[in-house]
């Protein structure tokens, strides 16, 4: 079942809606903190699967961004141009270093590294 993120834009939270391409209604969601319809769809995330579900053979994202990961970079802003929906910070803040050359990989042990030690209990 699809996810969808949106954020409020009263108080720029996000929050997940779960729900089938076919009942998905845009100008029915809701901020669950403020019960308005101030709200925004944000693309965060785009997974690419085949009719059959599984994913397609011919698009392999991850080799493509450790060899190229500037393709991979034009190809995640084609498909969010394409689907016409804002996206998230970090979504750009991930597509700008792709430019810059960084692979996925490095990407991932500069968030690991970037996060705060665990505290003692």
């Amino acid at each position: 079942m699809p996810v969808y993120v949106f954020r409020c834009e009263d108080t720029d939270q996000l929050f997940e809606i779960r729900t089938s391409i076919r009942d998905y209604d845009p100008n029915a969601v809701r901020s669950p903190f403020t019960g308005s319809d101030h709200v925004q769809r944000v693309i965060q995330s785009v997974v690419l699967q085949s009719n059959s579900g599984a994913s397609q053979p011919s698009l392999n994202l991850d080799a493509m961004g450790e060899e190229n990961p500037r393709q991979l970079a034009d190809t995640m802003r084609r498909i969010a141009d394409e689907s016409n929906q804002p996206t998230s910070g970090e979504f750009n803040e991930v597509v700008r270093s792709l430019e810059k050359g960084k692979r996925p990989s490095e990407l991932k042990e500069a968030k690991i590294s970037k996060s705060p030690p665990a505290k003692d209990a």
